[in-house]
């Protein structure tokens, strides 16, 4: 298995390769906090942080109304999506801070539409997610998953880590 350096020299030559090209620019990372998820978030930060012009970066999470918590069971909801992209967004700096490209988004709602909202509203150049519920042998891509959903509306690139 390639050590460290082989994947960091990979990414160098792809930031070659993306130089003569017109590179996105803003970024949409979709994260619920899964496992898939979190690896697109590493690798989208691996990618910010080589490139020598950045993108602007979104990082959303949707937080899915949970009915019948009442007002502080969804504001404690609230409250740990915020924490988890907080925590995200310091991933994107070679220091930890908070760097001034990238921003953290949490919206309350159905995921898929919420999602959606936030590529339209944003105009996403590129989108970011896990895809566990990603399947290509779909002939509808309205219904199953969010993944699926997403790339239906998208105008833009994708990035799906499965």
């Amino acid at each position: 298995m390639p050590g460290h350096g082989h994947f960091i020299k990979r990414f160098s030559t792809e930031i070659k390769v993306l130089s003569k090209v017109n590179i996105p620019r803003i970024w949409m990372i979709a994260t619920d906090g899964s496992h898939y998820a979190e690896l697109s978030t590493q690798y989208a930060s691996k990618l910010f942080r080589l490139m020598p012009e950045k993108p602007d970066v979104w990082i959303v999470n949707v937080v899915s109304d949970p009915g019948g918590v009442g007002r502080d069971g969804l504001a404690r909801e609230i409250g740990q999506a915020e924490k988890m992209l907080e925590k995200i967004s310091k991933g994107f700096s070679d220091d930890g801070s908070q760097h001034e490209n990238v921003q953290t988004l949490v919206e309350v709602g159905d995921p898929r539409k919420k999602l959606v909202e936030v590529l339209k509203r944003l105009d996403v150049e590129h989108l970011f997610m896990g895809g566990a519920d990603f399947s290509t042998g779909s002939a509808d891509l309205t219904s199953g998953g969010i993944t699926n959903y997403m790339l239906h509306h998208l105008k833009g690139m994708a990035t799906i880590v499965k």
